[in-house]
């Protein structure tokens, strides 16, 4: 029997300091209602006494550093906090952790915010997206269930600091009256065919500039655009800046609303995502000529762009995308229903919204994902391999479960915890250890993953 008081939520990552994880999250945790949650976090990141990183912690009933402490420990010390719901912000990222959700040191897991796609693994029961993140042809593809939150899956912190710096666009070496192109992403995202699009752009639009963060190797960007006929001086790369200096210059020096083209996976419609929830629809374009197309008229038509700016600004009052506390209590809705009906033993159902949104639409929904091999299609198999290797390493120590205990397939007991029983919804149509095997034959016996 579970321990009576409020739902135990754990965050697991190592970006609890300046980074765009801890940026976004910083006023949802501040707002978690601690009457319902005891709210959770593990820590594996060095402490930087950052200001974002006090502000996080003092947003946690409890902060448990673990960077010290092996896989098999941090596991265990989960365990032992009675975590209900473990939500994973790391996924395959930069110094991620998931030897830690390969254990199931709780009895739900679920994949959030800092990886954008499926991990292809039966140990995450869940994944927190949006419709328009993962439309509903893509659910297959996925082997957690999904819970589509109302408008955007992100959240975004409305107390973020700015700084007062009195920044101005020759500061940057910007013209002051040319029209500005930017991407702040990564250099190394950049495709050839988009490259392709800003360089015709450019073309098009006189006295215009291309503002690219100066990451990775700009001499290799520089060289594309001259291979392409721009000159050099419409390449400005802006430099690296604390993160309240460079809102400070996004909001001083450009000001440009956001133009994005859809693609098909997770990672490439977050902007979509964002923009439909600032109430911006009609900025999201759907192939490279109509996000062309589009680049173009705005930057011909400043009437246009100066109405989009105001609307944006006026929309920042009343659309979701900036009502914070709306958004902490959609999630906080998800989990609950997480809970409540894996304390019912209900499996996830499929609920799929039409029409225009009703108030019953506004509330998270829990859908179904896929079982089987088909999981694991879009590049997941590899992902799945390592959670096997992660198992074998982890099987026959005394305080972990049988491989098919840590994919949720079965009944564990843990020294000193509860039972989680056997979830129907994840065993249904085929243990874990089955779908695996379907995937990646084994070489030796079946005892090797027990």
């Amino acid at each position: 029997m579970r321990r009576p008081g409020r739902i135990r939520i754990g965050y697991l990552s190592c970006d609890f300091h300046e980074h765009a994880t801890a940026f976004l999250m910083a006023e949802m945790l501040e707002r978690h209602d601690h009457q319902r949650f005891e709210i959770f976090a593990y820590s594996f990141s060095v402490d930087n006494d950052s200001a974002t990183r006090r502000r996080v912690i003092a947003a946690f009933d409890h902060f448990i550093q673990i960077d010290a402490m092996p896989h098999e420990a941090a596991i265990r010390k989960i365990r032992e906090d009675g975590i209900d719901i473990l939500v994973d912000l790391k996924g395959y990222t930069r110094n991620a952790r998931p030897q830690i959700m390969a254990g199931r040191p709780a009895p739900l897991q679920v994949n959030y915010l800092g990886y954008p796609g499926t991990m292809g693994a039966d140990c995450i029961d869940y994944l927190i997206a949006d419709e328009f993140i993962v439309p509903a042809d893509q659910q297959k593809h996925f082997s957690e269930k999904l819970v589509y939150l109302p408008h955007s899956y992100q959240p975004n912190d409305t107390r973020r600091s700015i700084s007062a710096r009195g920044f101005t666009r020759s500061l940057f070496g910007l013209p002051e009256n040319g029209f500005v192109f930017c991407s702040f992403n990564g250099n190394s995202k950049i495709t050839p065919s988009f490259f392709d699009v800003w360089m015709r752009l450019l073309k098009n639009t006189p006295a215009s500039v291309l503002w690219l963060l100066e990451t990775g190797s700009p001499e290799n960007l520089r060289r594309e655009a001259a291979a392409r006929g721009v000159a050099l001086e419409r390449i400005v790369f802006a430099p690296g800046l604390i993160h309240s200096e460079h809102l400070a210059r996004m909001a001083r020096a450009a000001g440009l609303p956001l133009l994005t083209c859809a693609g098909k996976a997770f990672i490439g419609r977050v902007a979509g995502s964002l923009l439909h929830s600032a109430g911006l629809p009609e900025l999201v374009t759907s192939s490279l000529e109509e996000y062309e197309a589009t680049a173009l008229h705005l930057a011909q038509n400043p009437a246009e762009l100066r109405a989009l700016r105001e609307r944006l600004a006026q929309n920042r009052k009343t659309a979701p995308l900036f009502d914070i506390a709306r958004f902490t209590r959609n999630l906080e809705t998800a989990y609950q229903t997480m809970w409540d009906r894996w304390q019912g033993g209900l499996p996830p159902r499929y609920h799929k919204r039409t029409g225009k949104r009703s108030h019953a639409a506004n509330r998270p929904c829990i859908l179904t994902g896929a079982s089987g091999s088909r999981a694991y299609e879009g590049g997941a198999g590899h992902r799945a391999r390592f959670f096997l290797r992660a198992r074998r390493k982890l099987a026959g120590r005394r305080e972990q479960r049988s491989c098919a205990d840590a994919c949720g397939a079965g009944m564990g007991v843990h020294p000193g915890m509860h039972q989680y029983p056997r979830r129907e919804s994840l065993s249904s149509k085929s243990s874990a250890l089955k779908r695996m095997s379907r995937i990646f034959p084994r070489r030796s016996s079946t005892s090797d993953f027990a």
